[in-house]
């Protein structure tokens, strides 16, 4: 019995590894008939279900793909790669779903409050550098940028002379006034990208 099974195993897994190499090379209707081919062979194999699931995936074929992932996973439930794509077909999916309108209309009213903080906090920001970060819960780099700032405005005032009948500046005061808009600059340029990456990240789970 076993000698009759090792040559169809060994004909499968050759037409499964023909199919994947199909794949990365982009010849997407060669590796499907090799599939074709495998399925004829093995009608019950978790393996080419599993295959044509990724090869549905790499086509951006997600319906067919999550069919055949269900289709492995039935034959075989411990397939890690097909419960995994299972789960990232199911969210393509819905992902593509027409969105109702009043999910739409509350969507765009939180961004647009969203954004109105925002632009308040961000007003604030450029005076005070790390209270945006802070308030995108960046607590550590918050700090930083805050201390950071409040001593290099120290050490601008430092450089004041209020001796004198007029004030008088000497050149630790310009050079700690260039720092700190330096510094302010950074701060908003860094609070930006936070904000912006934040935001890109919500939109892939919306």
């Amino acid at each position: 019995m076993n000698s009759e099974m090792d040559p169809r195993a060994a004909t499968l897994q050759r037409m499964l590894s023909n199919a994947a190499l199909q794949q990365r090379r982009g010849e997407y209707e060669q590796a499907w008939r090799c599939l074709d081919d495998a399925l004829t062979v093995a009608p019950e194999s978790a393996a080419v279900y599993e295959a044509m699931g990724l090869l549905s995936m790499a086509q951006e074929e997600f319906e067919a793909a999550e069919q055949c992932f269900r289709r492995a996973l039935e034959r075989d439930p411990r397939r890690k790669v097909s419960a995994e794509g299972l789960g990232q077909a199911t969210i393509e999916i819905k992902r593509r779903e027409p969105v109702p309108p009043e999910v739409a209309m509350a969507r765009a009213a939180a961004e647009h409050e969203r954004e109105r903080r925002e632009r308040q906090i961000r007003f604030v920001a450029y005076l005070l550098p790390g209270l945006h970060q802070m308030w995108l819960f960046e607590f550590g780099r918050g700090v930083l940028f805050f201390l950071s700032a409040m001593g290099l405005w120290a050490l601008t005032i430092y450089g004041v002379d209020g001796s004198a009948r007029h004030l008088q500046f000497n050149p630790l005061f310009w050079v700690g006034l260039m720092l700190t808009g330096v510094w302010h600059v950074l701060a908003a340029l860094d609070a930006s990208r936070l904000s912006q990456a934040l935001r890109d990240e919500q939109s892939q789970w919306l």
